[in-house]
This record gives C-alpha cells, sequence and structure tokens, in this order.
C-alpha cells in the first residue's frame, strides 16, 4: 500500500488511481507501457506449409 501525504490520506497513482503504486511503477502508464512491449515481445513460429517424409 502506499504511502500516506500530507493531508493523511494514501497516495493514488496519477496515471489509474490505484493505491496499490505510484506513477513509477504503474503499468497503464504510458512510459512504462513502451518498456513493458519490449520487455514481454515473443517470437511465434507460424508452420503454413507440409513437409512429405520419405521413409524409402
Amino acid at each position: 500500500m502506499n504511502p500516506t501525504g500530507n493531508d493523511g490520506r494514501t497516495l493514488t497513482c496519477r496515471s489509474c488511481g490505484s493505491y496499490r503504486h505510484l506513477l513509477n511503477e504503474c503499468p497503464d502508464s504510458y512510459e512504462n507501457m513502451a518498456k513493458v512491449n519490449i520487455e514481454e515481445e515473443e517470437f511465434g513460429v507460424l508452420f503454413t506449409g507440409y513437409v512429405k517424409n520419405d521413409l524409402t
């Protein structure tokens, strides 16, 4: 949970309003979205043809 501010209320994320994290750790913030997309890039293989093996 986030720390409290000078007024005694729990600080919230300025991007999404969550009380569980602040802006620098927000997965929904614009700055972090680019970082997340780069780190979580996956490569896939698409099989589009048929290869017949000759068993003779």
